[in-house]
């Protein structure tokens, strides 16, 4: 059943069915009921060293005896991320129970718990589960052996991003903020997008921030100043500071 969930989960997620009918008669014949429920994508990141095959067992059946219809699955292309459909009936108060069933299942296996936009239906639904994963990606590791957890609707710029991936307006926003970057560092073998990234997803905080791309303070500022030079931008003004975390986002994803 597990292995058939995988399937499921696989075939969403990369759209290989016909028509939205067609995936929620496969869904229900599965046991994952869609129509008059309310569905959720959530993403758990492990720590490295999690033996996500023995894992993932523990975790669908801790969800499932919380009175939840769960799937789960994984991706080849990042071993450390277990991704969900949740089925809910409607008014049913039951995330708070499966989140802690999951934490408790995952004990010190578990880094990271995303939770993706409330869905009605398969094509919400597959937003969901994406913007779960990029969110359990996305999310810097947790200080000490403990774990955090994240929703989408605290991340609104993600949820725009995620929403708009494949618009050609974004892509063309991404290649023309950060190519400046993009060349420096394909020229130079240099880390100035990594760097940006660091700064972007710790605002206001570079002691952290060069900590995340393994510089020292001084280095971090000198590439700072070096990637406001290239793009000719004052990165401490908020319209910019979107704009390129915007970019950063959607960059990502591709």
């Amino acid at each position: 059943m597990r292995q058939s969930h995988d399937t499921l989960l696989r075939a969403l997620l990369g759209r290989r069915f016909v028509a939205d009918v067609d995936m929620v008669t496969r869904l229900e014949a599965a046991g994952f009921p869609v129509a008059g429920h309310e569905l959720v994508g959530m993403a758990l990141r492990t720590r490295s060293q999690a033996p996500v095959g023995e894992l993932m067992p523990r975790l669908v059946d801790a969800v499932t005896a919380a009175g939840v219809h769960v799937m789960a699955g994984t991706s080849s292309s990042n071993p450390d991320i277990i991704h969900f459909a949740l089925s809910f009936r409607r008014n049913q108060a039951i995330e708070e129970p499966a989140l802690k069933a999951l934490a408790e299942a995952g004990g010190e296996g578990v880094k990271i718990i995303a939770v993706g936009s409330w869905a009605s239906g398969i094509p919400a639904l597959l937003a969901s589960i994406e913007e779960a994963i990029d969110l359990a990606q996305r999310t810097p590791d947790p200080r000490g052996r403990g774990y955090t957890i994240q929703r989408i609707q605290d991340r609104p710029l993600l949820k725009l991003v995620t929403a708009l991936a494949g618009d050609p307006r974004l892509q063309h926003h991404t290649e023309l903020t950060l190519q400046p970057l993009i060349e420096y560092d394909m020229a130079r073998d240099g880390d100035l997008l990594a760097v940006l990234t660091s700064y972007l997803a710790y605002p206001g905080n570079r002691t952290r921030a060069a900590a995340a791309s393994h510089l020292s303070r001084s280095v971090f500022y000198q590439r700072i100043a070096l990637i406001s030079e290239l793009l000719g931008v004052d990165l401490n003004d908020g319209e910019v500071f979107s704009a390129l975390h915007t970019a950063v986002l959607a960059r990502s994803r591709q």
